[in-house]
C-alpha cells in the first residue's frame, strides 16, 4: 500500500483552522481504505500555546482508525525532528498544506530529496492577491527564499480551481500544476425546517479582514426588516474583530447579532441546518468549504462573487453578489423565510450531485500515485 505523509498547521481536535481542517479530514475520509496515511501538525489551536486535549505530543496518535497523527511540539520543529519523522515513515508522496510554515515546507521538501518522494504543494488561496497582501513585505521575502532555493520545477502543485492555476503560474511560472477540487464533506439525506418567521442567518469563518464581515455588518445597519444573525468562528484579528463589535453596538432593534464563538468542525452542519441562509461576503476563497457544507445540510447561501460557487441564483441555490452594498442590500431586503425554503431542496441535490459526480477518490489517487 502506498504512504501519504500530510503537512499542515492544524488538525482535529483543533477547532480554529478553518477550511483546511475540513480539506484534510474529508480527504482521509476518502482514501484510508486506499492509502496509509499519516498527518503532521501543530499539538496547538490556532492563536494558542495551550496543548490539545486528548492528544499525545511528539509521538503517532491514532486517528479514527483511519489514519495516524503526529502532534509535533515547538521543540520538535527541528531540521533534524521533521527528517527524522519523515525518514521513519518513508513516504511516496509528501502533501504539504502550509505554504508559510517553513519547518513543515522546506524541511520536508529536504527529506525527499534523500527519500526519492514525490511532493505535492496545495496553496489554499495563500497565494491570492487578497491574502499576499496581508504581512505584504514579510511574506514576499519568504516566498521569494523559497521559490528559488528549495521548490524544484518537478514539484507537483494541487490547486482546486482556475484562478489558483493562474497563482501558481504568476509565482515562479511553475507547470507542473493538477486541478482537482476539494474533497466536499458527504450531502445529508434530510432537510431540517426552520420555523421561525423572522430571518436567520449564519456566517461560518474565521474571523479576519478576508472574510469581510464588517462589510456585511455596515450593510445591516441599514436593512428594516427583522434579522438575526449569527456569527461562528474564532476571532483571528482581534483588532478587526474590535471594529466589528463597534459596528454590532450600533445596530437597530430589528437586528439581532450575537458571536456564538468557536464550533466544533464535526457538528458544522447540525449547525448551519437550523439557519435560512449562510452568509459569507469574502474577499476570495479557493474553495470554501462551509458554502459547500451549507448546501450539503439544504441551506443556500449568500455570498460573495470571489469563490467558485458561481451562478449560484441560476441553480436555485442562492446568490453570488459583487461586493456592492447596493446590491447585498436588495438582495437582503428582498427575502424572507418562504422564498428561503423554496432553495433548500434544490441545494441539498446540488451538493449531493458535486459529490456523486466528482470523481475524486481516483483524481486524488491519480494525484498522489
Amino acid at each position: 500500500m502506498n504512504k501519504l505523509l500530510i503537512f499542515t498547521e492544524y488538525f482535529l481536535p483543533a477547532k480554529k483552522g478553518g477550511g483546511p481542517v475540513s480539506s484534510i479530514r474529508n480527504l482521509i475520509d476518502l482514501l484510508h481504505e486506499d492509502l496509509e496515511i499519516r498527518v503532521v501538525c501543530f499539538n496547538h489551536d490556532m492563536n494558542s500555546t495551550k496543548d490539545l486535549q486528548e492528544i499525545n505530543s511528539d509521538e503517532w496518535n491514532n486517528w479514527d482508525n483511519k489514519a495516524q497523527v503526529f502532534y509535533v511540539s515547538k521543540q520538535s520543529l527541528s531540521k533534524k525532528g521533521i527528517y527524522k519523522i519523515v525518514s521513519d515513515f518513508a513516504p511516496n508522496t509528501i502533501y504539504l498544506n502550509a505554504i508559510f510554515v517553513y519547518q513543515f515546507v522546506v524541511y520536508p521538501i529536504w527529506a525527499s530529496k534523500k527519500l526519492n518522494a514525490k511532493v505535492v504543494i496545495a496553496p489554499r488561496g495563500m497565494l491570492q492577491e487578497e491574502a499576499l497582501n496581508q504581512k505584504k513585505l514579510k511574506k514576499s521575502i519568504y516566498l521569494n527564499l523559497i521559490k528559488y532555493t528549495v521548490i524544484q520545477k518537478s514539484t507537483v502543485w494541487h490547486v482546486t480551481n482556475k484562478n489558483e492555476v493562474e497563482e501558481v503560474i504568476n509565482f515562479n511560472n511553475y507547470k507542473n500544476i493538477v486541478n482537482v477540487s476539494n474533497v466536499p464533506i458527504l450531502p445529508k439525506n434530510q432537510i431540517i425546517q426552520v420555523s421561525d418567521k423572522s430571518l436567520r442567518i449564519i456566517s461560518l469563518s474565521l474571523n479576519t479582514k478576508m472574510k469581510n464581515i464588517l462589510f456585511l455588518l455596515n450593510i445591516l445597519k441599514n436593512i428594516e426588516t427583522e434579522i438575526h444573525f449569527d456569527i461562528y468562528g474564532p476571532i483571528k484579528d482581534v483588532e478587526y474583530w474590535e471594529e466589528c463589535k463597534g459596528v454590532i453596538a450600533t445596530m437597530p432593534s430589528n437586528i439581532y447579532v450575537k458571536y456564538k464563538g468557536e464550533i466544533d468542525p464535526n457538528k458544522v452542519t447540525a449547525t448551519i441546518s437550523n439557519y435560512n441562509l449562510f452568509v459569507l461576503p469574502t474577499l476570495g476563497e479557493n474553495f470554501g468549504h462551509a458554502i459547500f457544507e451549507s448546501f450539503a445540510c439544504g441551506v443556500p447561501v449568500l455570498i460573495s462573487d470571489r469563490t467558485p460557487w458561481r451562478n449560484l441564483e441560476d441553480k436555485g441555490i442562492g446568490f453570488d453578489l459583487e461586493l456592492k452594498e447596493n446590491l447585498w442590500t436588495e438582495t437582503l431586503e428582498s427575502l424572507d423565510v418562504e422564498k428561503l425554503n423554496t432553495l433548500r431542496i434544490s441545494s441539498l441535490e446540488f451538493a449531493k450531485s458535486f459529490f456523486e459526480n466528482g470523481n475524486f477518490k481516483q483524481l486524488y489517487l491519480d494525484l498522489f500515485k
